[in-house]
């Protein structure tokens, strides 16, 4: 399966790997079980995405219907949890966009291309 999903109980981080070809249905998918997995760890303290790995064949629209899906997920579990989106670098413009859209929804969201950095960013004192 192109996503992998964990909760790590050390961190109350939530986990996320997708791999393969990341296109509209993937991200629908994706989301979808990111929601799952709050519903599953409501004391999570964030979620921690990692599509360094895959191939982004993204729009813009559709990392607009990202930040939507996401601001209603946070909505709909009364979350506010941070988001750290891990990319690889040659994707880090294309992923800007949501950096803004995610800003814009008012919600807590931050790229980067290393994962120790992301996690760091996820469990610091707020």
């Amino acid at each position: 399966m192109p996503i992998e999903l964990r909760h790590d109980e050390d961190t109350g981080i939530i986990h996320s790997k997708v791999t393969g070809v990341l296109d509209g249905p993937l991200v629908k998918e994706w989301t979808r079980c990111m929601d799952d997995a709050v519903l599953e760890h409501p004391d999570s303290r964030g979620h921690l995405g990692d599509v360094s790995e895959a191939e982004v064949t993204l729009t813009v629209a559709n990392l607009y219907f990202i930040s939507k899906d996401l601001k209603k997920i946070d909505q709909t579990r009364r979350s506010g949890r941070k988001r750290a989106l891990v990319v690889n670098e040659k994707d880090r413009e294309k992923f800007a966009f949501l950096d803004l859209a995610a800003a814009n929804q008012g919600y807590a969201m931050k790229l980067f291309t290393d994962c120790d950095a992301a996690k760091d960013w996820l469990t610091e004192s707020t």
